[in-house]
């Protein structure tokens, strides 16, 4: 069966699968070069946007006819355009959270789990909880009015570290906008909100939760509220007199109280699903945890649930809403066999230009152990190889890379990107060294009590497996220690805390809490960036680790054109980026600079 998915909503996606394997998905910002595209109000710009993305997916599959248009969130007007643009025999449109728990448990490892999809809305709710096996199906289990995500940004809103100084000073005024009319969502109106999360995420970090804040904390996370209401109640509640939030030690710490207060009432909601659900004896022995949504690009709350609950956790590579459309294509027909999603974006644009560029540009061939020597002399380099990455994170293929030894490598990619001082770069390590380089469950310190007496976290082990979980986790040789175990992160899905030993080799990869959001390396997962890694263990004393972070500057999305990648390497004004790889090509800059590294 020839299935096509649609999601037109911010993070626009559309995918393609044949009986039941996932072809290709196209995020519509990577072909906009709009971040966090969301379909524009105007007829001709949706059509033509669509258009071309209908286009780039049927010639790359060779799919002209479908059997199923399946779709979420289209308006009526959007959905008669998509059928000038789409044949297919049959039109079905499903719930979101179903499209994301779809997305997650029918791309896990397990045979039967507990889905978890939170995010900061849905057609009905914005979480629910589903059973899950590869027999039946997903079955919805519960559909509690809670809006976590939500407020987890409302919150965020009131920072200014986060946001900014000028976050405030926009034409548009609403909290969460439609976007201009007559143009996709640009400048700033979804994007300025949607990358909110993840900058408060590693923001929180700096802070502690402050206990006399809990009370609050707790009614904001009961339910939805305006912005409106969020303000004047954290204000009033914390007795303070400025939006936004600008003196940093008490801002710090609102974000810190905040993390746990999402982290705490999501764990609550999973321990009374999992109290539920395995009291009946009627119901199948789940394999693990499949956690989905938006909020599961949150890596703290997913590796607590990891420590807390000792069960093996799946994160997809896109929990967020650019994995609608293929999670739609499964409800339809499931995957027959599992297959890792996380290369099956298109190709580079350009693909068929790079030999002709390379001519060009005096390029040279150039091998993983030459790579691996110009890291080790602490370049950045940035790589664009094969297809794309699904999925929010850059995983091996658009990539920017550096050897983490040093704190200034990570100063210089933040200045690179144009990020700020507290936004952590993520190591990738390959499976091996994953378990030399980071502690296991067991091992972390995150359920101490603390200076103050305030345990953060209670571990509930009623759930762990007593045996060693081989679905989905990294072993540790230990095999007395069998429930102390590290969970595989391929998508950069999980924050373990880093060895101490370690902190002080690679501290441009240790966050400010002692964590890093990792992604574990296989030699099946991407044969030739885990023959880097190799490349660069044996040259370090046998620690297979490199800085990985998005090949993008600030405000755009991940690239998809070898063009973009070398604009941005010529243009940036002190050299720190002297290299691009592109497959086996190796450019340089057209000054020739390479010395960025000497630059502070």
């Amino acid at each position: 069966m020839k299935v096509i998915g649609l999601f037109s909503s911010h993070d626009s996606n559309v995918a393609v699968s044949v009986d039941g394997e996932i072809k290709v998905v196209l995020e519509l910002e990577r072909m906009t070069g709009v971040r966090y595209y969301c379909s524009p109000q105007s007829k001709k710009n949706f059509t033509s946007d669509w258009s071309k993305a209908i286009s780039l997916v049927t010639e790359f599959t060779g799919i002209q006819h479908f059997d199923v248009c399946v779709s979420n969130w289209f308006g009526r007007a959007q959905f008669n355009i998509m059928k000038t643009l789409i044949d297919a025999e049959r039109w079905v449109e499903f719930d979101h959270h179903k499209c994301h728990a779809s997305l997650g448990f029918y791309g896990s490892p397990f045979n039967s789990a507990l889905v978890i999809s939170s995010d900061a809305a849905g057609n009905i709710t914005a979480f629910e909880t589903f059973s899950a096996t590869r027999e039946n199906g997903l079955v919805s289990l519960k559909k509690p009015s809670t809006h976590y995500g939500l407020t987890f940004i409302q919150i965020a809103t009131m920072l200014e570290e986060v946001t900014g100084p000028n976050f405030w000073d926009q034409d548009n005024l609403d909290f969460m906008p439609e976007g201009p009319t007559g143009g996709a969502v640009s400048d700033g109106d979804f994007a300025r909100f949607l990358v909110l999360p993840g900058k408060k995420m590693g923001y929180a970090a700096l802070g502690k939760p402050r206990q006399g804040w809990f009370e609050c904390m707790e009614e904001l996370y009961k339910g939805a509220f305006f912005s409106q209401q969020i303000s004047y109640t954290l204000l009033n509640r914390l007795q303070l007199d400025e939006f936004p939030i600008n003196d940093s030690s008490v801002a710090r710490d609102v974000a810190a109280t905040s993390q746990y207060w999402f982290t705490k009432k999501h764990c609550n909601k999973i321990s009374e699903q999992l109290d539920r659900y395995l009291s009946d004896p009627n119901n199948p022995a789940i394999d693990g945890i499949v956690l989905t949504g938006g909020c599961a690009l949150n890596v703290f709350f997913n590796q607590v649930v990891v420590e807390k609950f000792g069960l093996p956790v799946h994160v997809p590579c896109a929990p967020n809403d650019c994995g609608i459309s293929a999670g739609a294509c499964w409800l339809i027909e499931p995957p027959k066999k599992f297959k890792d999603l996380m290369y099956t974006g298109l190709p580079l644009f350009d693909h068929d230009e790079i030999d002709a560029i390379a001519k060009e540009r005096n390029a040279r061939k150039v091998t993983v152990s030459e790579i691996a020597d110009l890291l080790m002399q602490r370049h950045i380099i940035g790589v664009v190889r094969g297809r794309a990455e699904f999925g929010p994170r850059a995983l091996g293929h658009r990539s920017l890379l550096a050897y983490p030894d040093q704190p200034e490598q990570l100063t210089r990619v933040n200045r690179l990107k144009g990020r700020q001082f507290y936004r952590p770069a993520c190591p990738s390590v390959t499976e091996q060294s994953a378990v030399k380089i980071f502690k296991g469950r067991k091992e972390s310190d995150r359920f101490v009590s603390h200076e103050d007496g305030l345990d953060l976290f209670d571990s509930d082990e009623r759930f762990c497996k007593t045996t060693s979980p081989t679905e989905g986790c990294c072993q540790f040789p230990d095999e007395t220690r069998p429930d102390n175990f590290l969970p595989r992160s391929p998508y950069m899905s999980f924050a373990p805390t880093m060895r101490d030993e370690c902190r002080n080799m690679f501290p441009a990869v240790c966050h400010f809490d002692n964590t890093a959001r990792l992604q574990t390396v296989s030699k099946e997962s991407e044969p030739w960036f885990h023959s880097l890694l190799q490349e660069i263990g044996q040259r370090n004393g046998g620690y297979e680790i490199l800085i990985n972070t998005s090949f993008n500057v600030k405000g755009k999305p991940i690239l998809n054109e070898l063009k973009t990648a070398l604009e941005i390497m010529d243009n940036e004004p002190d050299g720190l980026l002297p290299y691009v790889v592109c497959e086996d090509w190796l450019f340089t800059r057209k000054d020739g600079i390479t010395n960025g590294l000497m630059k502070h």
